[in-house]
């Protein structure tokens, strides 16, 4: 089993520094890990833009406003729908994972993952952390 929330957080984290900064999301390195909108963490040193860490770019206050909006995305498209769901990103991003694993691409794709005793951990409550 497969969880989509850390590639889904990822990307919109992506495309709000985008946003900011200007520049295309294809040059945003950053990653996200997720398991809900409440319990994620990200790295502020990530260096999302040619090498240079975002804290160089964004000053503390506009990177946690950006990280609060990335945190309610979801909350945020569906206050825009007004009818309807968040669909086509959570979409979107299992669609990107399902094409990494049968294109056997290589990429690093954060998400959540159901372990069974893997990394020598007899508890399953504790395994993957």
């Amino acid at each position: 089993m497969l969880g989509q929330a850390g590639a889904l957080d990822t990307a919109r984290y992506r495309v709000f520094l985008a946003m900011e900064l200007g520049v295309s999301v294809e040059d945003i390195s950053a990653l996200l890990m997720a398991a809900t909108a409440t319990t994620w963490f990200h790295w502020p040193v990530a260096r999302p833009v040619g090498g240079i860490p975002v804290a160089q770019l964004l000053d503390r206050r506009r990177l946690d406003e950006i990280i609060m909006r990335t945190r309610n995305g979801g909350a945020e498209i569906v206050s825009l729908l007004k009818t309807s769901s968040a669909y086509y990103a959570p979409a979107a991003a299992t669609a990107q994972m399902v094409e990494a694993i049968v294109r056997d691409k290589k990429r690093l794709i954060p998400c959540a993952a159901y372990c069974d005793k893997e990394y020598a951990s007899a508890d399953t409550s504790s395994a993957c952390r």
